[in-house]
């Protein structure tokens, strides 16, 4: 399935997307396999906001990049007595990005 789904967020315009998209959705409900099923209805659920992909070609992967360093520091962090110190390697970390 990943193999199929890869292509289909290379599409070029919105018809040619929501295409790719309906018939991997198809497949995937024809598929049988029960990990799917949640899949199938949260793609359903936010499949305006999947198209927007195609149409805009803008993705928020800046802000969860930023969201997901913040998140390992912290939890690299736990347990660290000098707050100061998780202050300055944050400040470091958001100057290497």
């Amino acid at each position: 399935m990943k193999k199929v789904i890869c292509p289909v967020c290379g599409g070029i315009c919105i018809k040619y997307g929501n295409n790719k998209f309906s018939n991997w959705e198809l497949e995937a409900s024809v598929s049988k396999i029960d990990e799917f099923k949640d899949c199938i209805k949260a793609l359903e659920n936010w499949r305006h906001e999947i198209m927007n992909i195609f149409r805009y070609e803008i993705t928020n992967g800046y802000t969860e990049r930023c969201n997901n360093k913040s998140k390992v520091l912290k939890r690299v962090s736990y347990g660290l007595m000098n707050y100061e110190r998780f202050v300055k390697r944050r400040m470091q970390l958001w100057q290497n990005i």
